[in-house]
Order: C-alpha cells, then structure tokens, then sequence
C-alpha cells in the first residue's frame, strides 16, 4: 500500500508466518490463494503485476515487538504498533491477531549494490551490519472496500477516500539462505477508520475457507516485527 513522506499511515493487519517444510504443495496452496474472491457487494478485486522477488533489510532488536525499522528498495520505512485488537477466530482452524499500526517513510539515497543508505542506516555502521536482508516473493490481491457500488466509485476518482484491502502470500528467504526458509500469509487494510475493523474480520473469514496450507493458529500469528525478533533472540541463545 502506498506511504506518503512524511505522513503517518494507519493500517489494520493480521499475519501468519510458517515454515516452508510444513508447506504439502507450494504450486496448490499459490493456486488457492489467486482463485479467492469476495462476494461482499461492498468490494471488487484488482490484480497486481506478477510476482518479483526483492530483499528488505530490518533492523531486529530482540524483545521489540511493537516497531518495525526497514530499508525497502531505497525507502526507510518505520512502523508502530498502535493497538492490538486482540485474537479473532476467522474460520474453524484459522484464528489470528489484529493490529493497527502507524506507518512513515521517506526515500532515501541509495547506494550502489548495497540497497542501502549512503553512510550505512542513519550513518551507524554498527547498525547497518546488523541489518539482517529478507529476501520476498509476494502474491498478492487487493480489495476495493466501499459501503455501495456509488461509494466504490466516487473512491475510485478520489484516491486519499479510497479505502483498500491488501492479501498477501509470501515465500520468504532469511540470511543468505538459497531456497525458502518460511511463508506468511497476510491481511494489511487502510486507512482506518470508522467500521474498518468490522469489514476486516468478514472479507478476512471469507478470503481463507479452505485454506489449504499449515493451521493457522494463534501461535503462528505475529507482526514481522515480532517473528524476526523471536528468530534474534533464538539465534542469541544458541
């Protein structure tokens, strides 16, 4: 979803992230995910361009789990935990926890192959080798949400009233791993507002009957925020 420099975007998500090995059929589980739609009347699908994969670097401090600090394709982008929802049960044997979070971000300017800000993170050097790269190969579907066929398209002429429902399946390399390591699936939707979180929990528990893949259990859902911390702290103790 798009971030404006310099302005706050306040967004609502659920994510769960497993490991690839627990993954029956990658080629079954991406063929499920892109045959989802809603039959809500308040929204209508947009397909995105076909998948790439990229690599964002996060600064993973271990115990935090309620920021997240990263360098994506020359943007520095910050996010905040503003409040946890709680746990919801989507579907029998999908249940998951909303957030809302507060996004920034800004360009920054690159530096050669190192997809990195000149000077390292904020000119530290100590703090850019502990960057750790996460390599992504999104797919990815979003959802128009308006509360009529005329809202959707007084929306769709006035982009800062557009409200938009992002789902997310990821394959996910940590390190300078060569082959996936984990996979998450993910809802983000914005702005927030008024009813937001409503319309979230019904598309959301429409969108994954018949989820194919690994449980998605309370355990498995997280904030990257919060995975990358726990995988800090679990490589420390070793």
């Amino acid at each position: 979803m798009p971030i404006s420099d310099g302005m706050p975007f306040d967004t609502l998500e659920s994510r769960w992230f497993f490991e690839a090995s627990s993954m029956r059929s990658a080629p079954e589980v991406e063929a499920w995910f892109l045959s989802r739609k809603s039959t809500d009347p308040a929204t209508s699908a947009r397909e995105t361009d076909p998948p790439q994969w990229r690599t964002d670097r996060y600064l993973v401090v271990p115990g935090t789990a309620d920021i997240a600090i990263k360098l994506r394709e020359g943007r520095f982008e910050v996010k905040g935990k503003v409040a946890d929802l709680g746990m919801q049960t989507f579907e029998p044997g999908a249940s998951g926890r909303i957030e809302r979070w507060m996004k920034w971000s800004c360009d920054m300017e690159a530096d050669g192959e190192q997809t990195r800000p000149r000077g390292g993170w904020l000119g530290c050097a100590d703090v850019d080798d502990a960057a750790l790269p996460v390599a992504k190969q999104r797919l990815m579907r979003t959802f128009h949400i308006g509360e009529s066929p005329a809202a959707m398209a007084a929306a769709a002429t006035e982009p800062e009233k557009d409200r938009l429902m992002d789902f997310e399946l990821t394959r996910i390399r940590l390190g300078d791993a060569a082959a996936d390591t984990h996979w998450s699936l993910a809802f983000e939707a914005s702005p927030y507002g008024p009813g937001l979180a409503e319309v979230f929990r019904r598309i959301a528990a429409e969108l994954l009957r018949d989820w194919p893949g690994p449980p998605l259990g309370a355990e498995a859902s997280m904030s990257y925020a919060s995975w990358l911390s726990g995988i800090a702290e679990r490589q420390a103790g070793q």
